[in-house]
């Protein structure tokens, strides 16, 4: 079998994400269901416990946004990036029906993902 170029090894992870992008936001369907999620994560009550509500925050490599949309509750300015868009779009829908007015999602490449040795590339 020979190995994978990196072109190929990206069209199949793009392709994953595209179709499978996740989290979900099913079970939200108010700000405070996002809270409450949030809420049962303790990285997340760390961030939104240590951040001050004017904060600007980057989160790179957001996904569906669920952090993005939930530190921004608090309207901290909070920017996601992330290549897949429809991650991103996940995202959007749940800012644009709750008015999260300080949330932005951005496509580009801003993360090392899943990277053995991020110090040798």
């Amino acid at each position: 079998m020979r190995p994978q170029s990196i072109d190929e090894v990206a069209h199949r992870v793009r392709q994953f994400y595209e179709a499978c992008s996740f989290p979900g936001y099913e079970e939200v369907e108010t700000p405070f269901d996002l809270a409450e999620k949030a809420g049962r994560g303790v990285y997340m009550q760390l961030l939104d416990r240590q951040l001050p509500w004017s904060a600007r925050v980057l989160d790179a490599g957001c996904g569906t946004g669920q952090l993005v949309n939930f530190l921004s509750m608090m309207e901290r300015r909070v920017v996601g990036i992330d290549l897949w868009y429809n991650s991103l779009r996940k995202g959007q829908v749940l800012k644009e029906r709750f008015e999260l007015g300080s949330a932005r999602f951005v496509q580009m490449n801003g993360v090392l993902h899943h990277t053995a040795d991020a110090v040798r590339r």
